[in-house]
């Protein structure tokens, strides 16, 4: 699978997230939860 924000395939994971309608990995993940 790709991140649907970076476009890097990714071992650490996926989690869909609602916001962005799409699937993110792990990295992008934790940089959406850093801006909060």
């Amino acid at each position: 699978m790709r991140c649907g924000k970076c476009d890097r395939e990714s071992r650490y994971g996926y989690a869909s997230i609602k916001k962005y309608h799409m699937v993110l990995c792990a990295l992008c993940i934790v940089e959406e939860k850093e801006e909060k």
